[in-house]
């Protein structure tokens, strides 16, 4: 993977319960590092939700909606908050394909 990792969103929880209708440029990046096989560390996995969406400088909800699926090799999640689906935005879903 080339270019420098962007810069960490400045408030991880600005987005709890929702996707945000764009990723985050952090997020992009990541998607694009696990696709190409990067897997955490043992220390990395044992990390919470909010843990993980702060160490890889995400929104809180890209994290447990994009990258811990994909991280987990789920192809097709559909994200729900205190059991009710969520609107999944098409970048999501792309990024789950």
């Amino acid at each position: 993977m080339t270019g420098e990792k962007p810069r960490r969103v400045d408030d991880c929880e600005r987005y709890w319960g929702e996707l945000p209708d764009e990723p985050s440029p952090r997020c992009i990046w990541w998607i694009a590092r696990i696709k190409s096989g990067w897997q955490p560390n043992r220390r990395i996995r044992s990390m919470g939700y909010y843990g993980s969406a702060e160490w890889y400088g995400v929104y809180i909800e890209e994290f447990m909606s994009v990258l811990s699926p994909l991280l987990r090799g789920e192809s097709s999640a559909m994200p729900s908050i205190f059991g009710r689906q969520m609107r999944m935005p098409t970048w999501a879903k792309e990024a789950l394909l």
